[in-house]
């Protein structure tokens, strides 16, 4: 499900072998982030998802 207003961004290693295996989706087709920047942006993505996880109600 994806919210209104957001984009597309890269996708984790899992995602990309799996859609891989699948089919559905080119190696070359990937969206990869270069350099600085796309470690920058990995960077801010996984900080965003831990802190979500940590909001999450225990089991």
């Amino acid at each position: 499900m994806t919210g209104a207003g957001l984009k597309p961004g890269p996708r984790s290693k899992d995602v990309e072998e799996a859609l891989k295996r699948l089919g559905l989706v080119e190696e070359e087709a990937l969206n990869k982030p270069e350099g600085r920047a796309g470690a920058e942006h990995m960077h801010r993505l996984a900080e965003a998802g831990r802190g979500t996880a940590e909001r999450m109600p225990a089991p």
